[in-house]
C-alpha cells in the first residue's frame, strides 16, 4: 500500500483538491478489499488543474493506454487538456491512478469532486497528514453506478462495512 500512498503524497504536496474514491478509499475505512491502483476525484477548477499537472510530472506520469500498459508521458504543459474528458488513466512511478475530472453540474451526480466531498472522511494516515476518503456509502453508490464485475464481486464487503460503520451491521440488518 505505501506506492499509493506515495502518489497521495506527492498529490497533496501540490495542494491537489481531491478525493480518494475506489477501493483504496474503502480500504482506509476498514473495508476488507484489495486494489491495484489509485482513484480519486478531483476538483475541476483551472488552478486545480494545473496543481495536478505538477503532481503529475513530479510522479513521472504516462498515460495508461487500453492494454494497461504505459504510454507517452504526460505534457504537463496542458492543463487544458483535462476538459477533453472526465476519466483519465495513468501510470506513474508508483503505481497506477485514475483520475475524475467531472464537473459538478453533470448528470453523472455520484462521480463529481463536490458531491462525493459532503460526506468524505477525514483519514488520518500518520506523519501529521490525512486525505479525504470518499463515504462508504458513496463508494457503494460509485461500484453500483458502474456495475462491472470487478466491482460487482466487492459490493457485499463494502455494503458489510458500510452497515458497521454506520451501525446496522451490528443489528444484523442488510
Amino acid at each position: 500500500m505505501e506506492p499509493f500512498l506515495n502518489i497521495l503524497r506527492v498529490l497533496e504536496g501540490h495542494g491537489v483538491d481531491f478525493v480518494t474514491v475506489g477501493n483504496l478509499a474503502a480500504m482506509m475505512q476498514g473495508a476488507d478489499v484489495a486494489t491495484t491502483d489509485v482513484d480519486v476525484a478531483a476538483k475541476r477548477s483551472a488552478g486545480n488543474r494545473a496543481r495536478l499537472m505538477s503532481a503529475l510530472g513530479e510522479l513521472e506520469t504516462r498515460y495508461r493506454m487500453f492494454d494497461g500498459s504505459a504510454g507517452s508521458l504526460v505534457d504537463t504543459d496542458r492543463p487544458g487538456m483535462f476538459l477533453g474528458s472526465e476519466m483519465w488513466g495513468f501510470i506513474t512511478k508508483y503505481g497506477p491512478l485514475d483520475v475524475l475530472l467531472v464537473p459538478e453540474e453533470s448528470d453523472r451526480w455520484p462521480l463529481s469532486y463536490e458531491y462525493l466531498r459532503r460526506d468524505a472522511a477525514l483519514i488520518h494516515l500518520g506523519g501529521g497528514w490525512a486525505v479525504l476518503a470518499a463515504s462508504l456509502s458513496d463508494i457503494v453508490r460509485l461500484k453500483e453506478t458502474a456495475d462491472r464485475p470487478k466491482d460487482r464481486a466487492v459490493l457485499p464487503e463494502l455494503r458489510r462495512a458500510r452497515d458497521e460503520q454506520v451501525g446496522l451491521g451490528r443489528r444484523g440488518e442488510e
